[in-house]
């Protein structure tokens, strides 16, 4: 079969990426004031995925009222579980505000639940269910940035009425397909309490605990939704291809359609190949397309399926 000349679409090589636009939106986490103050437990990029793909996963509500976030708190033996829909500003009437940061947000909702408090302490305490009351708040900043903060509150914890646990997701696109993930966690003392330190370091070391699980889920929540959209974007592209390849071989015969002198006398021929080849234009056009929004995006594994198909590279 007659190969395509490898000139016909060019793939820019990794190592020519333009390193400019993720320089400026990490920027966008370094004047992160708030993130900043607080000591950052996971700093990582999550690479084939989006903004959107991070607000469809974390943020939904589906799966009852929670869910990818209520699924997550049940895998942590958090029962009695109740997660209010997001509320905008027009529906509560009023500036949404997370107290910790000043800030003002897009969205809010609460989160409560039980634990044992045994788990949570870790010291040998006897076996009572506690509370866990959370405020949650959102806000996109164009299609550069999410910010996730919560606020946390307990009972039946000791000196529970003395401390609060804050949270705060800063998730920025680099480039079209890769994400930046910083989260950062501070323990915040309404008021003095003995023991504050030990208070401190617990309520510290449980939240580095909780916020990576959180987030080694969300990843692999993320991934799955990459593979999903890849597996579709190869079933697709393989029954748009399917045709090409034939196509191709009968080029030179269709050129047979006009006269090699130069004439517009027409050369009787298989009216169904000039249908066929006129078809496959029309996909070639929408391919070329295809390829430079890939390129753009940094796709290479699709790029490479394609041309792979189309048997331009043999690996």
């Amino acid at each position: 079969m007659r190969k395509l000349s490898p000139r016909m679409v060019q793939v820019r090589d990794p190592s020519s990426f333009d390193k400019k636009a993720g320089s400026d939106q990490l920027d966008l986490q370094r004047r992160d004031k708030t993130l900043s103050k607080m000591e950052v437990i996971v700093s990582s990029n999550i690479p084939d995925v989006t903004l959107e793909d991070f607000s469809k996963v974390f943020l939904t509500d589906e799966q009852g009222q929670g869910g990818f976030y209520e699924s997550w708190m049940r895998e942590t033996d958090r029962e009695n579980i109740e997660i209010s829909q997001w509320e905008d500003e027009d529906s509560l009437e009023t500036l949404i505000v997370d107290d910790f940061s000043g800030e003002s947000f897009l969205k809010r909702r609460t989160v409560t639940a039980t634990f044992n408090k045994a788990q949570f302490l870790r010291d040998g305490s006897p076996s009572v269910e506690a509370k866990q009351m959370q405020e949650q708040y959102f806000r996109q900043e164009k299609d550069q940035k999410i910010v996730f903060a919560s606020s946390t509150k307990m009972e039946k914890v000791p000196f529970a009425d003395a401390f609060e646990v804050h949270t705060r997701w800063v998730v920025t696109q680099l480039r079209t397909s890769e994400l930046s993930v910083k989260v950062g966690l501070f323990v915040v003392f309404k008021k003095q309490a003995l023991l504050e330190s030990k208070i401190r370091a617990g309520a510290t070391k449980e939240g580095r605990r909780t916020q990576l699980d959180l987030f080694l889920k969300t990843r692999n929540a993320l991934g799955k939704v990459n593979e999903e959209r890849t597996l579709a974007q190869q079933l697709a592209l393989q029954e748009f291809l399917t045709p090409i390849p034939r196509v191709i071989d009968l080029c030179p015969s269709s050129l047979q359609f006009c006269n090699p002198m130069g004439q517009n006398e027409v050369v009787e021929t298989d009216p169904s190949l000039f249908e066929e080849f006129e078809n496959a234009k029309l996909k070639l056009r929408a391919i070329r397309l295809f390829f430079k929004d890939c390129e753009e995006r940094d796709d290479f594994e699709t790029l490479k399926f394609i041309l792979g198909k189309m048997n331009v590279v043999n690996d």
